[in-house]
Formats: structure tokens, C-alpha cells, sequence
């Protein structure tokens, strides 16, 4: 069994192989929130005119089909009769336990699964989540095939001796959830058996998030249960609050394409895109009758539920600053937040260097020389390209900036990409 992912992020290269040729390849992920257990997640990447052979599930199965561009066909058995659909990027599909199922991809299959224990409970099952049909059958003897199939021995001989073929191999040659938030900084899909009958009887569902450059998911928390996240484009920051009121901490959570991150419930996330490009994100989590995502802003937030006095006594602020809090508060949910991921990744350099430094002092040591830490800045100017000619700056969709609007934004911090690279104007 392989060792859980330490901490809230398993990066891409840390994916364990599970099947790899060149026709495609499954990779595998585990990971923990650190309370309720470990969850697994399988990628399976199918190269054109190829075909994954049938495997019988043997736990729950949610797929998210993230084809670019391609499309393929699937095929699994529902009581007694083999059914198939055409698939392509954005469909979503639950296949139960017991079921048997093979994939064919006509221009190329990109496929994120989450294997669970149950309808109800996305936590990994206690046994292997599949097996090759093959492997069942040739599980057994001559004597035992022969008596069950009621052929000749030569069949079964020839079955036997057959070369086995890889798991993948070549052939010759639905996301329809509502928006459940759009607005030009970005757009969320909830996908549940409300929306996809393939869901009906699970509580598990799923979500697709795309921030564009510069925006926000404002702070909100799942009531439900720990949100299992994979990043299908770009690179964001998750900032993710403790929700203990003995304890509280935070994290900082730096994720690119590829990576698989976890929210626990009841723990406040906000999801933040840089400066440079969009951020597309998908969770699976288990979703409520009612909306399980709670919002620390809008109209239906808590806040706008609690009585004045008690907020007032809890924020200890005056009236009429909470009354123009309250009222400033809508519905929009994702916003613009310039420069916010940027913001979170200095804090995270920030508090390294301060842990650096008292870990100097704890040991005898002097700080950094002014000179030294001169040299660091202008490497990192260097290496953004920034030099004495100045650059161009500029967010998508917008135009790009001057340099003599660069320089009037003087002491601001930046960050290249999120590529930890601290850029101080002077």
C-alpha cells in the first residue's frame, strides 16, 4: 500500500505510476486532510485510438473527463445489459461497485477519478479499486475453465497460452451542470444527481472552478465534508483557515496543473489566481440537499443572519462600521483581487526568512548584510525581466502597462508567477 501524501498538497511529479506504455498511462494519488482518513485518486491518460480493457470496479467510481481536445466512448454494465456513451471534455459519470467498464479514446482521453467507500463516503475503500477481467478469469486452471465454459481443451489451452496484452492498448481507427456562478472574473459548476441522472443515488458530487487572472472564490467552507481538489490549468494560491478557536493556524498552499490538494470541513479556503493567468480548478466532495458551501460574504452569509449587537460585540468595531460592512456585502462571490496570490506568496517568503533569522539568533548568528540582500533583489529583477529598459506589464484583458506607471507603484512586492522570485520596486 503506498504512503499517504504528507500534508494538504501532493504536487504532479509526486504521483506514484500504476500502468504506463505508449499507448497511456494511469498514475495514482493519495492523500489525507489529517482527520477523516485517506482518499485516492486515479489519472488516466489515453493516447488516440486506444482502448483501456474492461476492469471490474470494485468500490465506487466518479470520473471527470478533461479531454483536450479529445473525445472517446465509454462502456460499463448496468443491470444484466452493456451500455456506452460518447464522452468528451467537461462530462461527469458515477459507475457503482460491481460494475464492469473499458474506455476507447478516439482523439486522446484525459480522465480524473476518485474512488470511494461508498454513495456517501469519498474516503478510499478498504480493498484495490479494480481488477483486469483477464486476471479473474485466468485466475483459474484448465480443469475449472473447461467444466465452466463447456468447450474443447484446445480452447482453453489456446486461452491460456495466449500473450497477455497490456492493460491499455491500441485500436485501429457530459460536464452539463448549471453555472452556478458567473460573472466576468470568473464561473463555478456544481454537478450533483440533481443535474446528471448518471449521480442519482450518491451524495458525492462535484465542482469546477475557473478564476480568471487577478481574481478570487471568496472566503467559504464546506459544511458536507473535505473537498478533494485537482488543478486542471494554471497555477493559484489557497490560503486555508483553522476553524479551532484553541488553535488556530493557517495555510498557504502554492498548487500549479496536476497538483491534488484537500479543504477539510468546516476549515474557511479562499482560491486565488495570479496576476499572469486564469486558474481552473475540480473537487469532489459530498454535496447536501441544500447548498453546502457557506460564504463568509453575501446576502445569504452568516453575517448578514446574526443580530448587529453581537456581531458588534464580536468584531468590536463601531456601529456604522459594521452597518457599511454589512451593506457593501453581494452576491457576486468571485472577485477581483489584484495581486492577492502574489500577496500570499510574499507572506509565505516573509515567514521563512523570519523563521531563518530567529533560527540565526537561536544559534549565535548575525542577519543578512545589506549588501547580500541587495544582490538577491537584483537577481531576482534579472531574472523577471526587469532591467534598467524597463519591461511590459500586464494582466489578461487588460492592456499592458507603462513603465511610468510601473514606477509610480513604487515599494509594492510582486512575485513572478508564483515562482517564489520576491521582486521589491525601488
Amino acid at each position: 500500500m503506498r504512503a499517504s501524501g504528507s500534508g494538504p498538497v501532493v504536487k504532479k511529479e509526486e504521483r506514484w505510476p500504476v500502468v504506463s506504455n505508449e499507448y497511456g498511462q494511469i498514475s495514482a494519488v493519495r492523500i489525507s486532510d489529517g482527520i477523516n482518513g485517506s482518499y485516492l485518486l486515479h489519472f488516466f491518460s489515453l493516447q488516440p485510438n486506444s482502448l483501456l480493457l474492461p476492469l471490474h470496479l470494485n468500490a465506487d467510481l466518479l470520473f471527470y473527463f478533461d479531454c483536450v481536445p479529445g473525445s472517446g466512448r465509454l462502456s460499463w454494465t448496468e443491470d444484466d445489459e452493456l451500455k456506452d456513451m460518447n464522452i468528451q471534455r467537461g462530462d461527469v459519470h458515477r459507475l457503482v461497485q460491481g460494475t464492469v467498464f473499458y474506455l476507447r479514446s478516439d482523439e486522446g482521453l484525459k480522465i480524473h477519478a476518485i474512488f470511494a467507500n461508498s454513495n456517501d463516503d469519498l474516503r478510499e475503500p478498504a480493498t484495490e479499486p479494480y481488477s483486469s477481467i483477464q486476471d479473474m478469469v485466468l485466475a483459474f486452471d484448465k480443469t475449472i475453465l473447461q467444466a465452466t465454459f463447456k468447450v474443447s481443451e484446445q480452447v482453453i489451452d489456446e486461452l491460456l497460452d495466449g500473450m497477455k496484452p497490456p492493460i491499455i492498448t491500441h485500436v485501429d481507427a457530459f460536464c452539463r451542470g448549471e453555472k452556478t456562478i458567473e460573472n466576468c472574473n470568473g464561473w463555478s459548476t456544481v454537478v450533483t444527481e440533481k443535474q446528471l441522472a448518471a449521480l442519482e443515488g450518491s451524495s458525492i458530487g462535484l465542482f469546477v472552478v475557473k478564476l480568471k487572472a487577478g481574481s478570487m472564490m471568496e472566503p467559504h467552507w464546506n459544511e458536507m465534508d473535505t473537498e478533494v481538489v485537482v488543478v486542471l490549468e494554471g497555477m493559484g494560491m489557497v490560503r486555508v483557515s483553522s476553524a479551532s478557536v484553541t488553535k488556530g493556524r493557517v495555510m498557504r498552499l502554492e498548487v500549479e496543473q496536476g497538483d491534488v490538494f484537500v479543504v477539510p470541513r468546516f476549515n474557511p479556503a479562499a482560491h486565488m489566481a495570479f496576476n499572469n493567468g486564469s486558474f481552473v480548478y475540480m473537487g469532489f466532495t459530498r454535496m447536501a440537499q441544500r447548498s453546502n458551501t457557506q460564504f463568509l460574504s453575501g446576502k445569504t452569509s452568516v453575517l448578514q443572519l446574526l443580530s448587529k449587537e453581537v456581531l458588534q460585540l464580536s468584531f468590536n468595531v463601531k456601529p456604522r462600521t459594521l452597518d457599511e460592512l454589512l451593506a457593501a456585502q453581494n452576491d457576486t462571490l468571485i472577485s477581483p483581487c489584484i495581486s492577492c496570490a502574489e500577496e500570499e506568496v510574499v507572506q509565505i517568503l516573509e515567514k521563512g526568512e523570519e523563521e531563518e533569522g530567529g533560527r540565526r539568533r537561536h544559534h549565535g548568528g548575525g542577519g543578512r548584510g545589506e549588501e547580500e540582500r541587495r544582490r538577491e533583489e537584483e537577481e531576482a529583477e534579472r531574472r523577471h525581466g526587469r532591467g534598467e529598459e524597463g519591461a511590459e506589464w500586464g494582466r489578461e484583458g487588460e492592456g499592458e502597462e507603462s513603465e511610468e506607471q510601473w514606477k509610480k507603484k513604487k515599494n509594492e512586492q510582486y512575485v513572478d508567477g508564483g515562482r517564489r522570485i520576491l521582486i521589491k520596486r525601488n
